[in-house]
């Protein structure tokens, strides 16, 4: 079972991928695409 404090990293490296997409200019549809798959499969 994962608890909160282990998603607390993951939260954390999603905000900041998605942040630096927004600033280099890259289309994060896919990302954004992945995640909400990932989220709907877990």
């Amino acid at each position: 079972m994962v608890t909160g404090g282990d998603l607390l990293p993951i939260y954390l490296y999603t905000a900041i991928n998605l942040l630096w997409g927004v600033t280099g200019g890259i289309d994060n549809a896919a990302h954004i695409g992945g995640l909400i798959s990932g989220a709907y499969l877990e």
